[in-house]
């Protein structure tokens, strides 16, 4: 069985696998496609980013609020709200504050929108791939 566990980075993802004999390894992938091509058969992948978009609605998501919980009482504020998918489809960082407060009741900070172009990648893997639902 393989792990792996993965965050963003300027060059894209870095990633770190296990194994349950305990080995490891170290890589990087330009785009959340090309990690999941080499750990396709990975038994889960843990990304650390917003999945399962909402497309709108003025509760929190329950993820967000029990991550929160179990980070409390020093690291709570890492995990911020996820964006609504319409938000994560805009050119500019305006037009996603505006259409994520229209449809969510929150603007969007500028650390949420820094990482959109990743939340639209990952989204857009899972929309598309029923393994990939099933692993990450």
């Amino acid at each position: 069985m393989i792990f792996v566990g993965a965050d963003g980075c300027r060059a894209g993802w870095f990633a770190v696998s296990l194994t349950e004999t305990a080995d490891w390894q170290v890589n990087v992938f330009r785009d959340v496609g090309s990690l999941w091509n080499v750990f396709s058969k990975a038994s889960v992948i843990l990304l650390d980013i917003p999945i399962g978009l909402r497309e709108e609605g003025h509760t929190e998501r329950l993820c967000d609020k029990e991550a929160r919980r179990l980070l409390a009482p020093k690291r709570q504020f890492s995990v911020f709200p996820a964006p609504c998918r319409p938000a994560t489809l805009c050119t500019t960082y305006r037009q996603a504050s505006n259409i994520n407060k229209l449809r969510t009741g929150r603007r969007l900070s500028l650390q949420t929108w820094s990482i959109i172009p990743k939340i639209r990648d990952v989204d857009d893997l899972l929309a598309d791939n029923e393994a990939a639902r099933s692993r990450i």
